[in-house]
């Protein structure tokens, strides 16, 4: 399941800049090596599932892809970072059905600010690490050039 590495290769060969490429859903793929290479082209790696951890979808049909626990995204950020792509990591929660909004049972919005955060200062990230995920990082990716 390497679809993130060719949809680079493509996009490469077509002349795009690789550091303004965001490959969302990063998280979904249990490789991270995978997704270690992804970040050598110079895109954004986007874990982008924060908040969902139903269990019930399994595998989502594909060998390599899967649901994570927010603990494991946080500890696939942590290797990310150890490896030198601190600057390449956003982070989101996909809220795009009902349920997964606060008013309907889910995390909603504020997950990340109000629960990942957090628990991302309690398990010894930088104030630095943070602040490049939540705010330097997709600052730069969402200025326009």
């Amino acid at each position: 399941m390497d679809s993130p590495l060719h949809i680079m290769a493509v996009l490469i060969d077509a002349g795009a800049d690789p550091t303004r490429v965001v490959m969302a859903h990063q998280d979904v793929f249990s490789d991270v090596n995978l997704v270690r290479k992804v970040a050598e082209t110079g895109a954004m790696i986007e874990h982008d599932h924060f908040g969902f951890e139903n269990t019930q979808w399994g595998g989502l049909g594909s060998p390599g892809i899967g649901i994570p626990t927010d603990i494991q995204r946080m500890q696939r950020l942590e290797q990310l970072i150890a490896w030198g792509y601190g600057d390449r990591l956003l982070v989101s929660h996909d809220i795009c059905i009902k349920p997964w909004l606060t008013s309907h049972g889910g995390k909603g919005y504020a997950h990340v600010l109000e629960s990942i955060a957090p628990r991302m200062r309690h398990r010894g990230f930088s104030e630095n690490d943070i602040n490049a995920i939540l705010v330097d990082n997709p600052r730069r990716i969402l200025t326009l050039k």
